[in-house]
């Protein structure tokens, strides 16, 4: 399940890099589902590519207007990442700090800057202080 995800994933970048948004989306998409539901049977063992798979498809989603879609991939990659930090399992908190200033950032442009704010906030305080700084 490991090989298959990595390879969607690494092929929704590639098609990104070639500017192919919708192929992109399709590749980060297939990988997500398979990653989630292998994941509810505790079969599929990086939730870290998982989160980062939401947030490059969130880029996608933004560029393409589909705010809503940019809003619950990266409140399920934010989830994802605060569950393994509860655990102490994050290898990569740029995952989360990313997550975070999209989010903030996508918010206050939807004029919801006090929640927006909060994200921005989290951010920076991952970045200057790490998960101690929370």
């Amino acid at each position: 399940v490991n090989n298959r995800v990595e390879l969607l994933y690494l092929l929704g970048a590639i098609s990104q890099l070639n500017d192919d948004n919708r192929q992109a989306i399709r590749y980060f998409t297939e990988g997500i589902e398979i990653a989630s539901d292998s994941k509810d049977s505790n079969r599929y063992i990086n939730p870290e590519e998982l989160a980062r798979a939401y947030v490059s498809r969130s880029d996608l989603e933004y560029q393409v207007r589909s705010y809503e879609v940019c809003e619950f991939d990266l409140r399920n990659a934010i989830a994802i990442m605060e569950e393994l930090d509860d655990d102490d399992l994050v290898t990569n908190f740029d995952i989360l700090i990313n997550a975070h200033e999209k989010l903030g950032r996508l918010l206050i442009s939807l004029n919801r800057d006090e929640e927006g704010e909060k994200h921005l906030m989290d951010a920076t305080s991952l970045s200057v202080y790490g998960a101690d700084g929370r």
